[in-house]
């Protein structure tokens, strides 16, 4: 992705105007320092600045996961008092 799109998509995100993030995960791994992401900008730098997710949707695609993801509103799970 890189670029353009992921200076986008940090935009929504530190702004949390999202409705869903979609993941896929995929057994390859690719990646090093000059390797493009999904989002740039500031990022969430401490636990208190998290963005918190609530996983919706997990579907296996041959080899690869899809996950559905929106906001979560409050926290919960084992580790929501992080």
């Amino acid at each position: 992705m890189g670029g353009r799109r992921s200076e986008v998509n940090a935009s929504f995100l530190e702004s949390r105007h999202i409705n869903q993030i979609i993941t896929y995960i995929a057994p390859t791994l690719i990646g090093g320092k000059e390797a493009p992401t999904s989002f740039s900008g500031n990022g969430f730098q401490s636990m208190e600045e998290r963005l918190l997710l609530e996983i919706k949707n997990v579907e296996k695609i041959g080899t690869d996961i899809k996950i559905i993801s929106g906001l979560r509103e409050e926290e919960s799970g084992v580790y929501g008092d992080c």
